[in-house]
């Protein structure tokens, strides 16, 4: 038995990003994820897009190559449904 017993949120955002877009806005010590190389994030950006195609329902992937207000302002928009 686990604790969250299949509970699963409505809604998931995923703000998609290329890794060398990403790795060009990086401020300050990258952590440990951020120091893994190209490879790792791009079969974690695949994983992420097997997800949002499986359960579209649920999880959307949003355009990170936006700027940030462009993407919260679609994130409200998209809860306001």
């Amino acid at each position: 038995m686990t604790v969250l017993e299949g509970l699963l949120p409505d809604r998931t955002f995923v703000v998609a990003l290329d890794a060398a877009t990403a790795t060009a806005r990086l401020q300050g010590e990258p952590d440990r994820i951020e120091r893994e190389d190209t490879a790792f994030h791009d079969e974690v950006s695949r994983a992420y897009e097997q997800l949002a195609e499986r359960y579209p329902e649920r999880i959307e992937l949003l355009d990170g190559a936006r700027a940030p207000e462009e993407i919260a302002a679609d994130v409200r928009e998209r809860l306001a449904l």
